[in-house]
Order: structure tokens, then sequence, then C-alpha cells
């Protein structure tokens, strides 16, 4: 795993906007995964004790659930312990 600001994004398929919207994953076959679907990619691919999560996170019934939950931590990441300002969101520009 690698911060977005690291990376070619366009080999990825990724934009900036893309990446600072929500979390991504991209799986070795490059099918790319954003959001709670990201999150759940990338705990499918960790350490075997955190992969039945990975399924868990995108089971039926769970995965509304598991996007508000995702939605409310990246709102608040900035205020979170270990949160630092480098990772609050972009201020949106006023039209």
């Amino acid at each position: 795993m690698l911060p977005w600001q690291q990376l070619d994004l366009a080999a990825y398929g990724l934009t900036v906007e893309r990446c600072t919207e929500e979390v991504q994953f991209v799986t070795a076959d490059g099918a790319v995964l954003g959001g709670h679907e990201a999150i759940a990619g990338a705990l499918r691919h960790a350490a075997p004790a955190w992969r039945p999560l990975g399924w868990v996170v995108t089971a039926p019934g769970t995965g509304r659930l598991s996007a508000t939950v995702y939605a409310w931590v990246a709102a608040h990441r900035y205020a979170l312990p270990g949160g630092t300002a480098a990772c609050a969101a972009p201020p949106q520009a006023s039209s």
C-alpha cells in the first residue's frame, strides 16, 4: 500500500479527484475499488487474520452499514487517533 501522492495515478487508471474523494484499492488484475469496497479489498489481501473481515465488510446485508461507517470515518479522519492535518480532505472550491 502506498499513498496516492507517490504514485503515477494514470498508470493505475486513477485521478487526483477520485483519490481525494475516497480511498482506492487496485487489484492485481487492475480492477479499481473505492470507499468501503477498497477497505474490504485491502483486508482480503492483508494478513490471513484480517481476510475474513474483508468479506464481512461487503457481505449481503452489511454493505450499506459499511458504506455509512466508511463515510463517517473518512469525514472525521483528521480528528481520529493518529490523524493529522495531512489527513484532512482538501477544501472544496466554492462556486
